[in-house]
């Protein structure tokens, strides 16, 4: 019997992706009526199409993989989980699939499409409020999750290189680890202070990017403008930029957008000037926000010791730029800037 919540997920999950199915409603219908069998399903990416022969597996560990399908289409399997051992049977095998917690593969023409290691075992929802009804996912306790997601070691640092890398307070750093711990996002292995790590950090980032367009990312901490911008103009500031988005998506090679992040929030004056820069425009395509962070490096030397000109942002900042976008083209980039970067982590 095929579970129509389960196909609801998944097709959320394709459009994060930005894959589009033609007749996505009657698809849903006739899956409710068949044996889980669609054939001839169109599938869009961007320019790209393609047909499928759509097949719903209830389990993959209990059900035989598809042999073939009809003559001038590839086989698109949807279940509820895709081990990762089963992931990579299927792609030997070239079907492509979608599960339910949004692992992917799809392939063809120019499109490539490859999502590993989400879990659904934890629902990430369920961590917005603690078990003491505080806001785990605030402005400020979301500057020290991404500093923990980003370096994860900084878990067992000392509270003042936490709060100095997140750049909150030492009470709103421990706070936030506190917090942590009650959202079953920080395990204690030991009995000593240094004896911690992380979990469920799938769940993490997916809570993390949900609240990033109303905190970090929200437009109150934006400055919109409308100019022309290029990488040569933006390394040879007198400022030091971090990429963030499309820009830093190395292989998107004329980015339609550009969000950086600034010491001060300010705007680099020669890109400005060489671009034209204005903050009148209704069609902004260039963001600027103030970067909030610090490297560890430079949080234990306590001086600034970064260059003028380019730098790329933390991953997960990347990742959240695409995904905060509203664009399909970005999300889908997102999708493979994930695939790209093991659980986000920064260099």
């Amino acid at each position: 019997m095929v579970d129509i919540d389960i196909i609801q997920k998944i097709i959320e999950h394709a459009r994060d992706y930005g894959i589009r199915i033609q007749n996505v409603d009657r698809l849903i219908n006739d899956f409710d009526r068949t044996a889980g069998v669609f054939p001839n399903v169109r599938v869009n990416v961007g320019d790209a199409e393609a047909a499928y022969d759509v097949v719903y597996a209830e389990n993959m560990r209990t059900s035989p993989l598809p042999v073939h399908a009809a003559p001038g289409r590839g086989l698109f399997i949807v279940t509820p989980r895709v081990s990762s051992r089963t992931a990579e049977r299927l792609r030997d095998f070239g079907a492509n699939f979608l599960d339910a917690n949004g692992n992917a593969y799809v392939r063809f023409d120019n499109v490539l499409i490859d999502v590993r290691g989400r879990s659904g075992d934890v629902d990430s929802s369920k961590y917005a409020l603690t078990p003491t009804g505080t806001n785990l996912f605030s402005t400020k306790r979301t500057q020290v999750m991404f500093a923990l997601i980003s370096w994860p070691d900084l878990v067992n640092a000392v509270l003042k290189d936490l709060a100095a890398v997140s750049g909150v307070s030492i009470g709103a750093a421990q706070s936030t680890l506190q917090l942590m711990e009650q959202a079953a996002f920080i395990v204690a292995t030991g009995t000593r202070r240094t004896d911690r790590r992380l979990q469920h950090v799938d769940a993490m980032i997916d809570a993390w990017v949900a609240a990033y367009p109303t905190g970090l990312g929200a437009p109150a901490r934006t400055k919109p403008l409308q100019g022309e911008f290029s990488r040569t103009t933006l390394e040879s500031s007198s400022d030091a930029i971090d990429l963030s988005g499309e820009a830093a998506a190395p292989w998107i090679r004329r980015p339609e957008t550009l969000t950086i992040y600034t010491r001060n929030g300010g705007v680099p004056r020669e890109a400005a000037r060489a671009g034209r820069w204005t903050t009148s425009t209704n069609e902004p395509n260039i963001f600027v926000r103030k970067r909030f962070w610090t490297d560890p490096a430079e949080a234990l030397e306590g001086v600034e010791t970064r260059t003028p000109g380019i730098h790329i942002a933390p991953p997960l900042l990347v990742y959240a730029d695409l995904m905060a976008s509203g664009e399909s083209r970005q999300r889908e980039a997102a999708a493979q800037y994930r695939s790209e970067h093991a659980r986000l982590r920064a260099n």
